[in-house]
């Protein structure tokens, strides 16, 4: 009879039933990889093993990083879009404490706006563009007929607007 060759290597800590379980609690958290790790207690690359072999582990983080993008997408729009809250004021008058609902308004938020646009809308709202200029130079690419007496009103106003940059 033929002697079973020992598999080697330490038997691994991973539970089937248990871990996944963690490491989508963990996600919705919003713990990092690393910081997942290191509550399981395992270095970095056994958790990126462990991804790789065990496929309900792999799935467990997926979901539970999606939970929470999306309550974080969520939030991001509407902020961006601005809201209204119910909140609740509280007083001291004459040594009683009153308290009084009210509506609070939060308006749009100019970062989380050019967050918004800068992620979802690249194509017209990002920050770097590639210029390459030859020739004659058309600031907006547009060629928009101006009179000469459009252009007189232009200097004008031009001319008032600096005299009063000057006083201030």
């Amino acid at each position: 009879m033929a002697k079973k060759k020992h598999p080697g290597g330490r038997p691994t800590r991973y539970h089937q039933t248990y871990h996944p379980k963690l490491v989508e609690l963990l996600a919705r958290l919003g713990f990092s990889d690393q910081e997942a790790a290191d509550y399981l207690g395992i270095s970095k690359a056994t958790f990126y093993n462990w991804r790789k072999k065990y496929k309900q582990f792999l799935d467990s983080i997926k979901k539970g990083k999606d939970s929470i993008d999306d309550q974080v997408e969520n939030a991001l729009a509407k902020k961006a879009l601005g809201f209204r809250e119910k909140a609740i004021k509280i007083f001291h008058y004459q040594g009683q404490i009153i308290t009084k609902e009210y509506e609070e308004y939060y308006p749009p938020d100019v970062g989380a706006i050019c967050f918004w646009l800068k992620n979802r809308r690249r194509d017209r709202w990002k920050d770097r563009w590639d210029v390459n200029v030859n020739g004659d130079f058309n600031v907006m690419n547009y060629d928009i007929p101006v009179t000469d007496e459009e252009k007189k009103e232009a200097i004008e106003q031009l001319k008032l607007f600096m005299r009063r940059d000057d006083e201030v």
